[in-house]
């Protein structure tokens, strides 16, 4: 049944790219890479656009994040989503270079919410990397005799029977 729906949606899709082609690309110019001189200008459009649009406004942010990880840990989970959520955004700082508008068009419309998208992930490798509790302190759930199997199950008032 569902191929008799998907089979209609495939012939259609398949004869408009044979009757008008491959659809150019208008947005990046990756022949950028063959022409390294202004390739180098772009980087440095881009890090000004950057700083300027972007990293200077989340400052007091960025800030806040660096003290989160300076107060942690280093743990190998940690480490894996921080050096993902790195190197993602390493690339969405980069492919402004490429825009065939210009790389401060790209970062002044794009980088921040396209880093947005990266903030449960590094929320999630800060989050990893802090302590829970303190060494030697007990844990809540130890005074509460329902986490520790000292409730006989009964049911008990919450106020005094008058």
């Amino acid at each position: 049944m569902a191929t008799c729906a998907f089979l209609p949606a495939a012939v259609l899709a398949v004869l408009g790219r044979v009757l008008s082609g491959n659809a150019p690309l208008r947005d990046f110019d990756f022949g950028l890479i063959a022409r390294p001189v202004e390739l180098a200008g772009r980087l440095t459009e881009t890090v000004r656009a950057a700083i300027s649009g972007v990293v200077w406004p989340a400052a007091p942010g960025i800030l806040c994040l660096v003290l989160l990880f300076t107060a942690g840990r280093r743990t190998p989970f940690a480490d894996r989503l921080l050096g993902l959520a790195a190197a993602l955004w390493i690339c969405y700082f980069l492919i402004p270079m490429f825009a065939v508008a210009g790389p401060a068009w790209l970062v002044s419309t794009s980088l921040a919410r396209t880093s947005a998208a990266l903030a449960p992930l590094a929320a999630a490798g800060l989050t990893a990397r802090l302590p829970w509790r303190c060494a030697g302190a007990a844990s809540a759930a130890e005074g509460d005799p329902r986490a520790s199997g000292g409730h006989d199950g009964s049911r008990t008032l919450s106020t005094p029977a008058s």
